[in-house]
């Protein structure tokens, strides 16, 4: 009993965490306060709608500014299956999914980018991927390097380990 009271108080405080983070980047300008629409944008930044009755309900508690504090903000997301369902890792479309996936890419891309420019060159590339060939490696870039510039962008390795072809 001891052992799920503990991982419960270390999953509770990561989600804390999880939540003050969306929180601070939602806050654009740091007034300690979000627009009802910074909300909406938290989720819409990953490509997750936010139905009107979402809308409504965050209205609710907004001020006549159509803002929330840090505070009403933490107190909503923890109560709201909502915003919950956004934090399960384990659904690859909610927010926290999303997240991780990019913070994983993005180490991921550093590993690559040996010389850190920015890019991954075909040599980079080589580098790590040891047991590809150099056809493989060309026909990655063929198919990846969507700008033509011989070398991949955060944005195109990212599609690529997403395998979005888009």
């Amino acid at each position: 009993m001891a052992a799920f009271m503990v991982g419960k108080s270390l999953k509770d405080r990561r989600q804390h965490k999880a939540i003050e983070e969306l929180f601070d980047n939602a806050d654009k300008n740091g007034n300690g306060r979000i627009s009802v629409q910074e909300y909406v944008n938290i989720f819409s930044e990953h490509g997750i709608t936010v139905d009107q009755e979402e809308v409504e309900k965050i209205s609710q508690l907004a001020n006549d500014a159509r803002e929330v504090t840090k505070d009403e903000f933490i107190e909503y997301a923890k109560r709201s299956d909502f915003f919950k369902s956004q934090l399960d890792k384990t659904d690859g479309d909610s927010v926290a999914a999303k997240r991780e996936a990019v913070a994983k890419a993005e180490r991921a891309f550093r590993l690559f980018d040996k010389d850190n420019d920015g890019y991954i060159t075909k040599e980079e590339f080589q580098k790590i991927s040891k047991k590809l060939s150099r056809e493989q490696i060309e026909a990655v870039f063929a198919k990846f390097d969507k700008d033509g510039d011989g070398v991949l962008s955060f944005e195109e390795f990212r599609k690529m380990l997403n395998k979005d072809h888009r």
